[in-house]
């Protein structure tokens, strides 16, 4: 196996991301490796033959500055633990952008929370988790969240 220098850690600013984000960030300062904070966004367009035309650009614009001013604050909480942090903010499907990441930054690992969604929240919400541990060229570690004492 390759060492592990560089740590991909996608984020949703909810709690099981922000635990992970804790965890790599362990994980890292035992290894000497960068942790890469990656959210990705996007913005859902319905259409329907009757309604107006509306112009989504202002919304997709409003939602790239807060996640990109919620991307900064994880990453400058995260540099005040390990130096070597950076972030990626990128529009798209989520685990698309996932998988696309982890090539682009040269990712040793993926470490991400998982809700732990069962029955049907997990049939309907889908597990973008699932989705990158199956599809994954590189090694995924997930993280649940601590249980509620």
């Amino acid at each position: 196996m390759n060492p592990i220098r560089r740590i991909l850690v996608p984020i949703d600013f909810e709690a099981p991301s922000k635990h992970a984000t804790e965890c790599a960030i362990d994980l890292a300062r035992n290894l000497e490796a960068s942790v890469v904070l990656l959210h990705v966004y996007d913005v859902l367009v319905m259409a329907y033959p009757t309604a107006p035309l509306i112009n989504i650009a202002h919304v997709d614009a409003a939602v790239q500055t807060v996640a990109s001013t919620a991307l900064d604050e994880s990453v400058t909480a995260a540099r005040e633990r390990l130096g070597s942090v950076t972030g990626i903010l990128r529009r798209g499907g989520t685990w698309e952008g996932i998988l696309a990441a982890a090539t682009e930054v040269g990712a040793d690992l993926i470490v991400m929370g998982t809700h732990g969604r069962r029955g049907l929240a997990h049939a309907f919400l889908g597990s973008v988790a699932e989705k990158i541990v199956r599809m994954s060229p590189v090694p995924v570690l997930t993280i649940r969240p601590p249980s509620p004492t």
